[in-house]
């Protein structure tokens, strides 16, 4: 069920087989989770184990239902928001073109700038509150550019000469990085290494989850 930011109270709790589960709601938490996924040195079973006990205070039982309940919350109550900012539609994967790690300073500036909320002193927003912030910041902010450079689609047939006209060249070099592609909705075939480590209570077993890349192998 998507949840409506306007009319509804935004969640502290989850409820999972009729019990609520208290959940980490402050956009740091996420933050960190995020950067987690993203995190090229952790295994799939690192990052389900340590997901879970960054978000919940007490980890349910029901490990499909905790996994289920956490995505929910990091996607703002949608299921699935698939037009998001710092991702480009389209994308057989999605393109990240944004980083918590790599643009901290953009972020902050940007939210110092237009809203005159100081993320240093602030000491809680929830998540759901700063995403909304995040994905409404103006377009003639420093950041917003930076994410409209990076999803600039180059054309293959373009000449360096046009490139370099066009003013597209020198851009590149300064915005357009590579950023590890985390895939935000963890949902459908592109997203099963990580989705099903989330699953498995045994972390031996999600460390070898679909390692051949065949459904049905190795999840025994």
């Amino acid at each position: 069920m998507n949840h409506n930011m306007l009319v509804d109270f935004l969640p502290e709790t989850v409820e999972i087989e009729g019990t609520e589960y208290e959940i980490e709601t402050n956009f740091r938490t996420f933050i960190l989770f995020e950067m987690m996924m993203q995190d090229p040195e952790l295994s799939d079973a690192e990052k389900a184990r340590q997901g879970l006990e960054l978000v919940y205070p007490e980890i349910p039982e029901n490990l499909d239902a905790a996994v289920d309940s956490l995505l929910w919350f990091y996607a703002c109550g949608k299921r699935w928001r698939e037009k998001r900012a710092g991702a480009v539609e389209g994308a057989t994967e999605v393109q990240r073109i944004y980083s918590f790690e790599h643009d901290d300073d953009y972020i902050y500036s940007a939210f110092l700038t237009q809203y005159h909320i100081d993320l240093q002193d602030i000491e809680y927003l929830h998540w759901w509150k700063f995403k909304a912030l995040l994905r409404t910041l103006s377009s003639d902010l420093e950041f917003s550019k930076i994410m409209e450079y990076r999803s600039v689609d180059i054309d293959a047939s373009m000449t360096k000469e046009q490139l370099k006209n066009e003013g597209i060249e020198s851009m590149i070099a300064t915005y357009k990085k590579e950023y590890p592609s985390f895939i935000n909705y963890l949902n459908g075939d592109n997203h099963k290494n990580v989705t099903w480590s989330f699953r498995y209570v045994n972390p031996e077993a999600a460390a070898v989850a679909y390692e051949d890349g065949k459904e049905g192998e190795n999840n025994a």
